[in-house]
């Protein structure tokens, strides 16, 4: 919390104080006697400019400040006094500062978050300020890159506290389906769009629920199918991404049915899909190192070797790969160039115990043809 306090406390800057000189008995009721009142700088100089000030100020500018205020600096030592005049003035003043953010959201982009904070300061209760205060904290463009996740981080505590006391808040589900999207995490996303769903009859916010379901539904497949490889079920994550692969042309679909394929021995099944994840711009260490092994495995040795060869050239610090192309180049006869492999690997210091001894075994059995 303090970076997001650091980062609207830096505004205080747009802001400065007025003493009323007129004390009249309607000012004395509202509370706005006798203590400095915050005024917004560039509303005060339109005010100056307008010769709004010249016999008074209107009220609308010290609302306004008084927003703004509680907005970039909640712990400012007026806040209570602040938070008084606005329930003198309306019946719901976070509802009312909610609709000025709402108001100027595309004009005044960077006061309407601040006015959407104060909403949601004034009653953290109020589900729509709350969700509208939880969107803009985690879309902020203007932060550090490092920062990003304290605000996408409270942004999900908030949506979720709305949904601990309504579950079925669809903007709410809506939001954290973006949020879970944009992170990656897109069994989360899919989980809170089918509440949506659930939970709502705007049709128009069901449809775009929908849409964003089938946008996502590759990514929840890949997910899926990753969880269902790690746990050993191959069949279950083969059927989540054959059914992905007929929407999309995506590469890590293909490269994940080869992985299912090569791990239950179908290495003829994990070529061929291999060689489509190749075809549709595949092209990372991890597949070239599996397509050697299932070459090597099919007795395709020629080829196995220049897929190895051209992709050290490109990954040559590829410890697996280069391990299998001591394999194949021993199996080929070339000795003395799979010794140079294994020489290069064993150069590493921070090699596992297991690759150390496989390598040794490797090198041992060379040496005593």
């Amino acid at each position: 919390m303090d970076v997001i306090n650091k980062y609207f406390r830096q505004k205080v800057d747009k802001l400065s104080y007025i003493d009323l000189k007129n004390e009249k008995s309607e000012y004395q009721e509202l509370g706005i006697t006798g203590i400095p009142l915050p005024i917004i700088l560039d509303e005060m100089v339109d005010g100056i400019n307008n010769e709004s000030f010249n016999n008074e100020i209107d009220l609308i500018y010290i609302v306004n400040g008084i927003l703004y205020n509680i907005g970039v600096d909640p712990e400012f030592l007026y806040i209570g006094d602040y938070k008084k005049i606005l329930n003198n003035l309306f019946p719901n003043p976070s509802e009312y500062a909610l609709s000025k953010a709402i108001k100027i959201s595309e004009r005044e982009n960077e006061k309407a978050n601040v006015f959407s904070r104060a909403a949601f300061l004034l009653d953290e209760r109020n589900e729509l300020a709350a969700y509208n205060y939880a969107r803009v904290l985690w879309t902020l463009q203007d932060i550090k890159e490092e920062e990003r996740h304290v605000f996408v981080e409270e942004a999900v505590r908030i949506l979720e506290r709305i949904l601990a006391y309504n579950e079925e808040n669809p903007l709410a589900n809506f939001e954290l389906a973006n949020i879970f999207r944009s992170t990656g995490d897109y069994i989360k996303a899919d989980s809170y769009l089918k509440r949506v769903l659930n939970f709502t009859d705007n049709e128009e916010l069901k449809n775009e629920a929908r849409d964003l379901m089938q946008k996502i539904a590759p990514d929840v497949a890949v997910e899926n199918s990753i969880y269902y490889i790690n746990k050993m079920n191959y069949p279950r994550a083969l059927s989540e991404l054959m059914t992905a692969r007929k929407n999309s042309s995506r590469y890590d679909i293909p490269y994940y049915i080869a992985i299912a394929y090569m791990n239950q021995n179908q290495m003829d099944m994990a070529e061929k899909f291999f060689e489509e994840a190749l075809d549709k711009g595949a092209d990372f260490a991890s597949l070239y190192t599996d397509l050697v092994y299932v070459k090597y495995m099919l007795k395709k040795d020629f080829e196995a070797l220049n897929i190895a060869n051209e992709a050290l050239e490109n990954y040559p610090s590829e410890i697996k790969l280069r391990y299998n192309r001591a394999i194949i180049l021993s199996s080929m006869g070339q000795d003395d160039k799979a010794i140079e492999d294994i020489d290069f690997i064993l150069e590493y210091d921070d090699l596992s115990d297991e690759m150390f001894n496989q390598l040794m075994i490797l090198k041992e059995s060379i040496l005593e043809k």
